[in-house]
């Protein structure tokens, strides 16, 4: 079995390193893709010089999240293989974590998502918005690891794209990304695609990767008109919902954010909800 694990690289220096060498050390052979979106903090010669067995894609210009992986997926099916596994470039797999993934998928092809359990960067917790996920879409295995009757996997709704094991199939079906989205929501759209196509999203409890982003600078809760319209057009574009409840669940959500703002008197932020 052919794996592509795709990497979408912008200046990612400070975890490349560990991504690659976590690929080259899987004990499960994998080929590995490297769309860089214009990186200019040296990535690209780190990947050329240190993993030159890396496929490189180079961009001129910043192509989002979705598309850059698009890029990689289309490479990886021209090459003929038989699943992709995309992998943000801040996240690194346990050594046995692609062969997991990729045994379960043999045993579950009703699947068209398979991801890891993501921990946080230092390996010790739950990624907060992995746990998120399991909390709201997988309670079950909370009470399977309670119980000690652990599945070998578990369906959720959704899980995020930082680690995803896509077959050939499911991208044969459903296509790649929607360019709509340039970073951020793609993710989400993908999924409902998936359940509109009638295959299932889940993670399987051991296989496990890293995600390092608890360390992120933390920005002061502010009005983003950029995140709220990504809500609009995540939406809008759900196929699994008629228009009426689609533009339904739209009024109610933009009537909430007015009323917020307007009792934080931020009605600048208010008015911009309608316009």
């Amino acid at each position: 079995m052919r794996v592509f694990v795709i990497i979408v690289v912008y200046n990612g220096m400070k975890w490349l390193g560990r991504c690659l060498e976590s690929l080259r050390s899987s004990d499960m052979p994998v080929e590995v893709v490297a769309v860089d979106n214009a990186s200019t903090d040296g990535s690209v010669q780190f990947i050329e010089n240190n993993y030159p067995q890396v496929h490189l894609i180079r961009s001129n210009n910043n192509l989002g999240f979705g598309a850059a992986n698009n890029r990689g997926i289309k490479h990886a099916l021209d090459q003929q293989a038989d699943c992709v596994f995309l992998l943000n470039q801040d996240a690194w797999v346990e050594q046995g974590t692609i062969r997991k993934l990729v045994n379960i998928h043999r045993a579950h092809q009703d699947f068209g998502i398979i991801s890891p359990v993501h921990l946080n960067g230092a390996g010790d917790a739950l990624d907060k918005n992995f746990q998120w996920y399991v909390n709201q879409f997988a309670d079950k295995y909370c009470s399977d690891l309670v119980l000690g009757t652990v599945q070998d996997i578990y369906e959720c709704s959704f899980v995020n794209a930082a680690a995803w094991l896509i077959p050939t199939a499911t991208l044969q079906k459903i296509g790649g990304f929607d360019p709509l989205f340039y970073h951020y929501g793609e993710d989400e759209n993908y999924c409902q695609r998936i359940y509109y196509h009638g295959k299932k999203i889940g993670f399987v409890p051991e296989a496990k990767i890293c995600h390092d982003r608890e360390n992120r600078p933390v920005q002061q809760e502010k009005f983003d008109p950029g995140k709220m319209w990504r809500q609009i057009m995540v939406q809008l574009a759900n196929v699994n919902e008629k228009p009426s409840s689609s533009f339904s669940r739209l009024f109610k959500r933009v009537s909430k954010l007015f009323c917020v703002y307007a009792i934080r008197l931020n009605f600048k932020a208010a008015f911009s909800c309608l316009t």
